[in-house]
């Protein structure tokens, strides 16, 4: 006999729509963030950094090192102490277990760049201090830096100089007020940092005008929802879709201006596209993380894990509506569907371990089997585009030749502003606040008065 599986699961992938009230960041006082450079770590831990300097800086801590205005110095974690050298150092001098490189104004009243191979983003300058540090038995280095100065970075990392200014403008103003309610975090070490798990920060270039025109013309204002500042998520592009957190992230309140709506601009433009991913269905050859997510659902049916002997069918069922703001039905949330067979079990205790191999045959020679139909199991969107590695939730799916095949549009998880939406938006002559508006229902931008 044959069991067969019938499994019902709807795809989502969400967060909460944070909205942080108007109380003042105590780094927005002095008007600086602490910007952790993860990147730094891209290929493991680091123990060592060479920096150069161009412009008047000093290390308070030590004032016996005189730090030359264009100097190159090397920082090496020596058995639990900083060391220094370079330029006009005598050898190597110890700094203790961590230090800050400060920057002063130069004469002409302008300020300087620390330069950096960084081992994510290539060769980078950085405007601020810069604090090396010891933790956990490795190198550390955060950068203290004016908020604007950051957005510089951050333009510079989530878009780039050739984008129209008025999608620059948007893009500065809601990086703004996502890093603002960072600040107000109180973290002790640092308040974000450089990747694309917070915003992308790639320090200063000067040769980025059009980025430096967009948050000096911006500067100081906020996306503002009611009374509080707004936690502003963006994406890269949303497939056509502008998408609710609450069917984005694992938990969420989905509150305030987060709509679900169609974007046709995201669609219009000729970045945002389809792309097809193909998985095979044999299961002797089928992607891990899959494997294990199917096996997760049938367990959660059949009380044992089994082994999943093949995958005979896979359609998508008619989508949910989940949220009355919604406006018409959620790409990311669906009923996946697939007729799955099993053998008997998936524990493999021939060893007398009793531990489960999910690739292990099954302890019956026979391998005899029976057919059952269960529905109810859910999983969501986010589970199976990272197990997979598509690049958004927003598919559908078929069963062709023996193949899972995937048609994903969008690029990321769907809330808030559309990067590519937003620069079809301005090429069409729409500019910033036409912009926000639309991402962002019943918002207004305001300057920063704290």
């Amino acid at each position: 006999m044959k069991r067969v599986l019938a499994l019902l699961c709807s795809l989502t992938v969400l967060c909460a729509a944070l909205l942080v009230g108007v109380p003042t960041a105590q780094a927005a006082v002095d008007g600086t963030v602490r910007v952790w450079l993860e990147s730094m770590n891209e290929y493991g831990t680091i123990q060592s950094v060479s920096i150069t300097l161009d412009g008047s800086y000093s290390i308070p801590t030590a004032p016996e090192v005189s730090l030359s205005t264009r100097g190159t110095y090397y920082i090496e974690n020596v058995d639990g102490t900083l060391m220094i050298s370079g330029t006009g150092i005598n050898g190597q001098v110890p700094v203790g277990t961590k230090f800050t490189v400060k920057q002063h104004k130069n004469d002409d009243g302008s300020i300087g760049t620390i330069s950096l191979y960084n081992n994510r983003y290539g060769n980078r300058s950085y405007r601020g201090d810069m604090l090396f540090e010891i933790y956990n038995g490795s190198l550390r280095l955060i950068n203290y830096v004016y908020i604007e100065d950051y957005l510089y970075g951050v333009l510079a990392g989530e878009l780039s100089n050739t984008f129209p200014l008025e999608t620059l403008k948007a893009q500065a103003i809601i990086a703004r007020s996502y890093v603002y309610n960072r600040m107000l975090t109180n973290e002790p070490n640092y308040e974000i940092g450089d990747t694309s798990s917070d915003q992308v920060y790639k320090g200063y270039n000067s040769a980025n005008t059009n980025i430096i025109r967009a948050v000096d013309e911006t500067a100081g204002i906020l996306l503002q929802y009611g009374s509080k500042y707004v936690n502003a998520y963006f994406g890269a592009s949303n497939g056509g879709q502008v998408e609710l957190p609450g069917n984005a992230w694992s938990s969420s309140s989905s509150e305030g201006c987060y709509v679900m709506k169609d974007d046709p601009y995201d669609v219009r433009n000729p970045s945002s596209r389809s792309v097809t991913y193909t998985f095979t269905t044999d299961p002797d050859s089928l992607d891990t993380s899959f494997y294990v997510l199917i096996q997760d659902k049938v367990y959660q049916e059949l009380g044992y894990y089994p082994n999943i002997a093949g995958i005979q069918d896979v359609w998508l069922s008619d989508p949910v509506e989940t949220d009355e703001r919604s406006r018409g039905i959620s790409r990311n949330y669906q009923t996946m569907n697939m007729t799955v067979t099993v053998r008997e079990s998936g524990w493999s205790s021939s060893d007398d371990s009793n531990v489960y191999d999910p690739f292990a045959p099954s302890d019956s020679d026979s391998g005899s089997v029976e057919t059952v139909e269960v529905g109810g199991v859910t999983v969501r969107g986010g589970t199976v585009r990272a197990a997979l590695g598509l690049r958004s939730a927003c598919f559908e799916w078929e069963l062709q030749d023996g193949n899972f095949v995937f048609y994903v549009t969008g690029y990321g998880h769907g809330v808030g502003l559309s990067q590519y939406g937003a620069d079809a938006m301005a090429e069409s002559g729409a500019d910033y606040q036409t912009i926000l508006t639309h991402y962002y229902t019943g918002v207004t931008v305001e300057v920063f008065n704290g």
